[in-house]
């Protein structure tokens, strides 16, 4: 069984429709499954859906996560949610980083492609200056960025993919409605470099990236590691915490920045 969950990983890795974020977060959660082994198990529930089942409709975490001011007004083109996202970029580059709070810092430094990648993004595509990231990290980011990395070093391992939700699903989820919306404009930054590669368009039809649907496959071939009552209420506090710090981090892009006092050095 363990040599099938590694083909599933491996395949949710090599996908492109995924951000660097999400790439960065499935390579930590790749790491921790490899050196563990699973029970096989023979029935299949549909996670995604169940676990967002547990939270009521209009609780915070899901609405407020799919109505986040930034995404809605940036898709429509909106300047002030435009520049906002530039800043929320910068955050993304520093969560990819992870470096500076880690004692054990060369856990993320293990994959330098992803932020490096972001980085030429941000400057090449948004348009940001090397300036622009000599500010301090928010303080959403490095909650999240913490979070990710404690939940990294647990021992559930079936639990870490739910953190992967937030991320990959609700992003796509979210990505598409506002990929089908007349209001959106589809000659801004954000439509190319956020909504875009949330969306599948190889068959005609907008759909969910391959991304999303590979880990909710994952996560339904796997549920019976949730069986307890203890894992289950993990899982739905994992899940609703990931999408309370997803809508944090889009969030601390409308605020203030905080520069840093010049020092040299290369940001990277």
């Amino acid at each position: 069984m363990i040599v099938e969950l590694r083909n599933s990983l491996e395949s949710l890795l090599d996908l492109p429709a995924e951000g660097p974020r999400a790439s960065l977060t499935a390579s930590l959660v790749f790491d921790e499954i490899t050196r563990r082994s699973a029970k096989d198990v023979n029935k299949a529930h549909k996670m995604v859906s169940h676990l967002k089942s547990d939270v009521k409709p209009q609780d915070i975490e899901i609405n407020t996560f799919m109505n986040n001011k930034l995404c809605v007004e940036a898709a429509k083109g909106g300047k002030q949610a435009l520049d906002a996202y530039k800043r929320y970029a910068v955050r993304d580059y520093f969560y990819l980083l992870d470096s500076k709070l880690q004692d054990e810092a060369n856990s993320v430094a293990r994959y330098p492609g992803y932020a490096e990648d972001w980085f030429k993004t941000c400057v090449g595509d948004l348009g940001l200056s090397m300036d622009d990231f000599r500010v301090e990290r928010s303080i959403a980011e490095i909650a999240y960025s913490q979070y990710l990395m404690h939940n990294a070093q647990g021992d559930d391992w079936y639990n870490l993919h739910v953190i992967l939700i937030a991320c990959y699903w609700g992003w796509c989820k979210l990505a598409l409605e506002l990929y089908k919306k007349d209001s959106t404009d589809k000659t801004t930054i954000f439509y190319k470099n956020w909504i875009l590669p949330s969306v599948d368009i190889t068959n005609g039809e907008p759909e969910i990236a391959q991304s999303a649907k590979t880990l909710s496959k994952f996560l339904d071939m796997n549920a019976g590691m949730m069986t307890s009552g203890v894992s289950r209420i993990q899982g739905k506090d994992l899940f609703r915490t990931a999408l309370r710090l997803e809508t944090s981090l889009f969030n601390s892009g409308y605020e203030d920045v905080i520069r840093k006092p010049e020092t040299g050095g290369n940001v990277m």
